[in-house]
């Protein structure tokens, strides 16, 4: 089964919804490393990659990517891992992200991030490290691991390039997934959340805007290296 289980009957397989081979996939490694790779081989079973760091086979990761089709995540596992390459599998089911946050400008990446609870506006309680799967100056989108009420305000600390930004979020949408991870790919229930950050005059709205056009700039810099390579 793949990323998202909306039905019992088994999805067809759609091709256009795959990475391209020359791009950059996001992969976050059981939750907490996240690495920027380039696709090298793909095929309707899995994808190869550059070699990886703590990594071995059976390790379960979150894969998050564009193409020319749209925005599209999955759940994975690795299945081969060794000094040469690394590769993954990919399921029969792919997610395809929505267009929410839509901005002008938005880094559909995963982007290390610590948050906790702010009911009165004011962050309250301890941190929890988290990921945010997409940031914009607005907003963001994250995957939690329980459901949280509508409109429940957060305080994040988002880690930039140079930088810690400090926003209140307010939560606008919740949808309830199902992701399968590990060897014996056990369905694990998740929530996908997307978040309005409140904006504070006192606050510097360029780090974000800076961190994003920054980011942009290096794929596009790796990946114009790597086709430079392979011709």
């Amino acid at each position: 089964m793949g990323l998202f289980d909306h039905s019992r009957h088994e999805p067809e397989f759609n091709i256009t919804m795959v990475p391209a081979i020359n791009t950059f996939v996001h992969v976050v490694i059981s939750g907490r490393s996240v690495q920027d790779v380039p696709i090298d081989e793909i095929s309707s079973t899995k994808f190869v990659t550059r070699p990886m760091q703590n990594i071995e086979i059976g390790t379960s990761a979150i894969v998050d990517y564009e193409n020319t089709a749209g925005h599209f995540r999955f759940a994975s596992t690795c299945i081969e891992a060794n000094t040469v390459f690394t590769s993954f599998s990919i399921p029969r089911e792919i997610r395809e992200i929505g267009t929410y946050i839509r901005s002008a400008n938005l880094l559909e990446a995963m982007v290390r991030i610590k948050w906790r609870y702010a009911p009165d506006g004011a962050g309250y309680g301890y941190f929890s490290d988290d990921t945010f799967t997409s940031i914009s100056n607005d907003g963001a989108t994250m995957i939690l691991p329980r459901n949280v009420k509508l409109g429940t305000l957060l305080e994040v600390q988002i880690y930039l390039a140079k930088s810690t930004a400090i926003r209140i979020a307010k939560i606008t949408s919740i949808k309830k997934v199902i992701i399968t991870s590990g060897v014996f790919q056990r369905s694990l229930e998740k929530f996908e959340v997307v978040m309005d950050f409140v904006h504070d005059r006192k606050l510097n709205d360029r780090e974000i805007a800076d961190y994003i056009n920054g980011r942009q700039t290096g794929y596009r810099k790796r990946a114009m290296t790597d086709l430079t390579r392979k011709t």
